[in-house]
């Protein structure tokens, strides 16, 4: 996984209203307090930042179960082209 990518997604995990320590890789966010509410937000912020759009049913608590998780997805599309 980029580096960059792993950069940027943390950048918008803190501008969606994240205000603790970020969390670790692997660390489940939901088990830290993550809510549907900061998961939309965040899911704004990375779509803005990559200029792109999640397929619907890709959001959802068990596919952005981490910061790890997440940089991984958003590394898949960007290489994919989707915009």
């Amino acid at each position: 996984m980029s580096t960059e990518v792993k950069k940027r997604v943390q950048e918008c995990l803190v501008r969606s209203g994240w205000d603790m320590d970020l969390p670790g890789e692997d660390e489940v966010l939901a088990d830290l307090g993550f809510d549907s509410l900061g998961l939309a937000l965040w899911v704004v912020e990375i779509e803005r930042e990559f200029g792109l759009r999640f397929p619907p049913k890709q959001v959802n608590f068990l596919e952005f179960k981490s910061l790890g998780a997440v940089s991984g997805i958003v590394e898949k599309l960007v290489k994919a082209g989707f915009p």
